[in-house]
């Protein structure tokens, strides 16, 4: 890793102040907390899956890019629906007694984002075992037995996928805060959600140090973490180069004999991850509360749930519709931003250190503060030579789609680089010779990758639809978004409602996964 961006976070940490110290000691106990429970599963996972031949891999996937795509509040409302306060497992250990939740306070939140951080550990680490050099692998089957292969060469050589994994976990719990701030708990993104809920960003407050991260602080945990994240993605470079010149070539398999014990762990591993929460879902849909003298019994209806959730769609159109949207046009930008950003990134040199600067300043600065950022530049008064600006701000989306554009076009740009450094060099000669710059490159590179660009657009579909914290602040009035709007009912409590849209959304999740998957692996062609 380099040592530049890495000093300039500790010494940032130092002089951050106890205040914000604290906060940032919070989030690194969360990420901590996330990567003992994610790195070795979703190492073992990543491995079953892309390393050995199993039956049922293809789904077993699917469903680790559907945990992948799924929002951070959604996984929680799956989780708390059997395990939070109000959830089915809670209220029956309670016994008509005091109901002590399995998922509370850091506990919780350290659950809530290793089950989602376990699908990244797999495929980064799945798509660093597919790189491995097939004939070393073959030439070390000479001298030890296949076990010994993966272990020795394979995961050996592996290994720096696992500490890009870790680094790209912790920066993605650095920045969320959809989850602290349903289970109460602080770190620096939630402080800063909460103090612009509290209006204390507000210059006229009192700069009381008690109350509010003064700016010097601010500017301190943002050193810190952006810091991490350019050292991070700086690391990463030798794996986006041995990921984009495996693309080209198969991958040597283990076939292993029994196949019983590797296939009941990877089922094991994704019902516990994917059935369970569903399960839980499905549950509160179609749960009823039936009457018994004094007292009060839930049972379960079949027919309440499968009614509750068919009429989700309808009961949620117009949120669903306002998402789609959304969505549909965020796609398209972020895919077009994303290969040009891509296509720089190809690129290798200097050059390649700003564009990954840029990519860990959008992805480590807290969604409040993308959100605060775009009021501050839209919301003008009418005296103001830019008043149209607030006309946009209060009646149409345009604001949102532009802090939804900050977080979707690093993740495109991040799958499109493997892609577009893979690619033969005739073509990219090709393209530079004909003078067009870097807008024709990247439209001969996605003719000839097609499946890729279909794969990031999807990819970039599912991260407008799942962004919260920088929407939540810029949504002009009327209807909100699908996921603005289930946030919202999350605070108070997984009901048969919340349940019902939460496995709508999941579903149309999954078909985007599937989508994915297929597209995906047309992309080498």
């Amino acid at each position: 890793m380099p040592l530049a961006p890495i000093a300039v976070a500790v010494l940032a940490f130092l002089a951050a102040g106890a205040r914000c110290q604290g906060l940032l000691a919070n989030t690194a106990l969360v990420a901590v907390g996330t990567l003992v429970v994610a790195l070795p599963a979703g190492g073992l996972l990543g491995l079953l899956i892309h390393k050995l031949r199993l039956p049922g891999q293809a789904a077993a996937a699917v469903a680790v890019l559907t945990l992948l795509f799924l929002p951070l509040h959604l996984c929680a409302a799956a989780w708390r629906a059997g395990f939070g306060t109000l959830g089915w497992y809670t209220q029956q250990a309670a016994d008509g007694g005091v109901a002590n939740p399995l998922l509370e306070g850091f506990a919780g939140v350290i659950w809530i984002h290793a089950a989602a951080a376990i699908a990244w550990v797999a495929v980064i680490v799945g798509a660093a075992l597919r790189s491995v050099d097939r004939q070393l692998e073959e030439d070390a089957l000479l001298a030890m037995p296949a076990w010994r292969v993966l272990l020795t060469v394979s995961l050996r050589a592996a290994a720096p996928a696992f500490v890009v994994a870790a680094g790209w976990i912790a920066i993605t719990v650095a920045h969320e805060m959809t989850v602290t701030d349903l289970f109460q708990v602080r770190t620096f993104a939630e402080e800063v959600y909460t103090q612009h809920a509290l209006e204390l960003f507000d210059p006229t407050q009192l700069d009381d140090p008690d109350q509010r991260l003064q700016q010097r602080q601010l500017f301190a945990g943002l050193a810190v973490v952006r810091g991490l994240a350019v050292a991070v993605l700086w690391s990463a470079r030798g794996l986006i180069d041995r990921v984009s010149d495996g693309m080209a070539r198969d991958a040597w398999r283990w076939d292993p004999a029994p196949r019983a014990p590797a296939v009941l762990a990877m089922l094991l591993m994704v019902v516990v991850l994917a059935g369970v929460p569903i399960g839980n879902l499905l549950y509160k849909a179609g749960g009823n509360a039936v009457r018994e003298g004094d007292a009060w019994r839930q049972e379960w209806s079949l027919s309440k749930a499968v009614t509750r959730v068919g009429r989700a769609p309808v009961e949620h159109r117009r949120q669903l519709w306002q998402s789609a949207k959304l969505g549909l046009g965020v796609a398209c930008g972020a895919t077009l931003a994303g290969a040009l950003v891509a296509w720089r990134l190809a690129r290798g040199g200097v050059e390649q250190l700003a564009w990954l600067a840029a990519i860990a300043l959008a992805l480590t600065t807290p969604g409040p503060l993308i959100g605060i950022g775009a009021i501050d530049l839209f919301n003008r008064p009418l005296d103001s030579p830019l008043w149209p600006l607030s006309w946009l701000y209060d009646h149409t989306l345009a604001v949102v789609w532009a802090v939804q554009m900050v977080r979707a076009t690093p993740v495109v740009a991040i799958l499109l680089w493997p892609v577009w450094q893979g690619l033969p060099a005739g073509l990219v000669e090709s393209a530079r010779l004909e003078g067009g710059g870097p807008l024709a490159g990247v439209l001969a590179a996605a003719r000839s990758r097609w499946g890729a660009v279909g794969a990031a657009w999807l990819a970039a579909l599912a991260v407008s639809f799942g962004e919260l914290s920088a929407s939540l602040l810029v949504i002009p009035p009327g209807p909100q978004t699908v996921t603005i709007e289930l946030f919202n009912l999350l605070h108070a409590g997984v009901d048969d409602r919340v349940a019902a849209i939460s496995l709508v959304m999941i579903a149309l999740l999954a078909v985007a996964s599937w989508l994915v998957a297929r597209l995906w692996s047309r992309a080498p062609e």
